[in-house]
């Protein structure tokens, strides 16, 4: 009996007390000292991460924590495809720079490293709680605070002061500071597509980039402008960086190291897809302009879409008809559609995509995602008759599927009892939502659906 008391007492204090041995023990254990393993919830066991100071936390740049934060909702491969990452960079930096990585950086790649492992035999979606997302990302951020020269944005240089000695660097070095800022995700893509390869090609790459140099040169500028707008800031950054630097580039290719490889083929990739659309765009322009018996004189980024051929622009007065004048109608006819379309069930979308003719669906994904984005800040801006021409075609493949959707939709309410039905108002003459009373309206309500018109069923917003 006294040694069960005695042995209920040492496991009471072991759990109120952690004896100073089991520290020593704890901290001998590098990584594994941030990583801690959850009792049994449920029956699953959890893998987590010590959760770091709020001073830590808050002393890493607000917005790329939340970045990573938000990507590590998707789960643990996610997590994964992370430190795979920095894996792989921090290999290829640390060839060169080694002194750069310091003891508490080694520990947060290990940290990272070790979680991964731990994580292995979990499932591919298995979510990781919040307190070990915030301890992740600021490990990767301990970990990038070593790769300044992918991860740290370029700052305009202060004057230095008289009494400070100036700091010798290398062309290259001065150069790669005008570089474009380079993302995780960014990297992400280099690093996974093979950084190895990457460094045997360089001399390819080298070739590529003089060759795409002077298709800049000669480029559409009002329609490469419009292009790079759509695509983002990171993208408009590439371009400007080759376009003002490439003979500087190509003077000091040979002496670039594999950093500086990996923001030079995020260039090639930027300047390769621009320079495709314009091509695109002004193959679309021709085939429009060509089936209007017009002379091309120039290209918008609003053609930048799926090709169509002549013989596709049959009914041209009606493809143009569809289309409003200008762009800010155009933008209020594209989000009455996303509206439809978002407010559709999921089973009712798939049920009506699979039922567009073979290709349709490259014009569904152009007017409802792609399009939107190539309008631009000037809405009061007039359509060519070009745009209206090539868009309507677009917007005549899809138009009848995303009526149906609404259709459909409203009709799975009203047969679940889910439909707000509309009182008549009495004595509706002229007066509100009594419009089926008026003269003339049951008639057209009957030639415009098919069936006869209650004034309670309206579904006329689905068209």
């Amino acid at each position: 009996m006294a040694d069960v008391i005695s042995e209920g007492k040492r496991k009471t204090e072991d759990h109120e007390e952690v004896p100073s041995s089991k520290k020593a023990k704890d901290n001998d254990s590098g990584s594994e000292e941030e990583t801690k393993e959850s009792e049994l919830k449920n029956g699953v066991e959890k893998v987590t991460l010590d959760l770091p100071d709020e001073d830590a936390l808050n002393s890493m740049p607000e917005e790329n924590m939340k970045k990573t934060i938000d990507q590590l909702e998707k789960g643990k491969y996610v997590a994964d495809k992370y430190v795979e990452a920095l894996t792989r960079a921090y290999d290829a930096f640390a060839d060169k720079n080694p002194e750069f990585f310091t003891e508490d950086q080694q520990t947060s790649l290990q940290t990272l490293q070790s979680f991964k492992e731990k994580m292995t035999d979990k499932k591919r979606t298995t979510e990781i709680d919040e307190d070990t997302k915030k301890a992740f990302a600021y490990h990767i951020e301990i970990c990038k605070a070593a790769m300044t020269d992918l991860f740290t944005p370029v700052k305009e240089e202060k004057e230095a002061a008289e009494e400070t000695p100036e700091v010798t660097e290398t062309p290259v070095e001065a150069l790669f500071k005008k570089a474009p800022a380079v993302t995780m995700d960014g990297v992400y893509q280099v690093v996974n597509t093979g950084l190895t390869k990457l460094v045997r090609e360089k001399k390819q790459l080298n070739d590529e980039l003089q060759q795409l140099y002077e298709k800049m040169e000669i480029s559409d500028e009002s329609l490469r402008h419009q292009i790079l707008e759509s695509m983002g800031k990171e993208a408009e950054g590439c371009w400007r960086f080759l376009q003002e630097h490439g003979p500087e580039i190509f003077e000091h290719y040979s002496k670039v190291g594999k950093s500086e490889l990996v923001v030079l083929s995020l260039c090639r990739d930027v300047v390769s897809e621009v320079i495709e659309k314009i091509i695109l765009c002004r193959r679309n322009w021709t085939t429009a302009a060509s089936a209007l018996n017009k002379y091309s004189m120039g290209a918008t980024a609003l053609v930048c879409g799926p090709v169509v051929t002549p013989e596709q622009y049959g009914n041209k007065d009606h493809l143009i008809g569809l289309i409003p004048d200008n762009r800010l109608a155009l933008q209020q006819l594209l989000s009455d559609l996303k509206r439809k379309v978002d407010s559709s069930d999921k089973v009712i979308i798939d049920h009506e995509k699979s039922l567009i003719p073979e290709g349709g669906e490259a014009s569904y994904d152009f007017i409802l995602k792609e399009l939107p984005s190539k309008l631009g800040r000037t809405l009061s801006k007039s359509l060519a008759v070009e745009e209206k021409l090539y868009i309507g075609y677009h917007l005549s493949v899809i138009k009848g599927c995303v009526g149906k959707m609404m259709e459909l939709t409203i009709a799975r309410k009203c047969l679940d009892g889910k439909y707000v039905f509309r009182k008549d108002v009495k004595g509706g003459h002229g007066h509100g939502r009594g419009r089926d009373y008026r003269s003339g309206r049951d008639d057209r309500n009957r030639n415009r659906y098919g069936g006869k018109s209650g004034g309670q069923f309206d579904h006329r917003g689905s068209y």
